[in-house]
């Protein structure tokens, strides 16, 4: 059309037709953009699809039958928990830095927020309970060098002498360390009774 005002043409006829064709090639492109628009979505729900597939391929190779050695893996790691969870009843101060990492935090509802290692520890005049596992523990292997270690417990007891929250739900996760299962991480949640 440029073309057209440069040469002094003023042919409307040719003005008419080159709006003629810009106006088809504007209702072609928005069809063609519809069509691509489709293509597009389509496209990608097909890879959200893919994504999605993928991830549950993995989760269900992740979660396999339990070899013969992740028995005695499992029961190494219930077995240190129930080491720490003893130092802790009994106030076992020595006992209970060995059940841990040096970078441990711990979460409850009766501490007055995350503890440390050495917060717990010096917080253990202010803790007389005992505890009663009701459900579990749950163990999942996260990798050969860690796991998630869940189940349900029946508190009684004080902390700075106010009552434990008596059910809830403990959540740990165990890492090992030169050999030994320790506690990484150590959170309850108060259920209702």
């Amino acid at each position: 059309m440029w073309k057209l005002w440069e040469t002094g043409e003023s042919n409307l006829a040719k003005v008419g037709v080159v709006g003629a064709n810009l106006i088809a090639r504007s209702r072609n492109n928005r069809k063609n953009q519809k069509r691509r628009g489709m293509i597009t979505a389509r496209r990608t729900l097909f890879c959200a699809q893919a994504a999605l597939a993928s991830l549950i391929a993995c989760l269900l190779i992740g979660m396999t039958t339990a070899r013969g050695d992740d028995a005695s893996t499992i029961a190494a790691i219930n077995k240190a928990s129930a080491q720490l969870d003893d130092a802790f009843v009994k106030g076992n101060a020595k006992e209970i830095r060995r059940g841990m990492t040096s970078d441990h935090l711990a979460v409850t509802a009766y501490y007055d927020g995350p503890q440390s290692v050495e917060a717990q520890i010096a917080s253990l005049g202010d803790l007389h309970y005992s505890q009663k596992n009701l459900a579990g523990p749950d163990v999942i292997l996260l990798g050969p060098q860690a796991a998630l270690r869940t189940f349900t417990a029946e508190f009684a007891g004080t902390f700075k002498g106010k009552e434990i929250p008596r059910h809830q739900f403990v959540t740990s996760v165990m890492v090992k360390r030169d050999g030994r299962w320790l506690e990484r991480f150590y959170q309850t949640t108060t259920l209702k009774p």
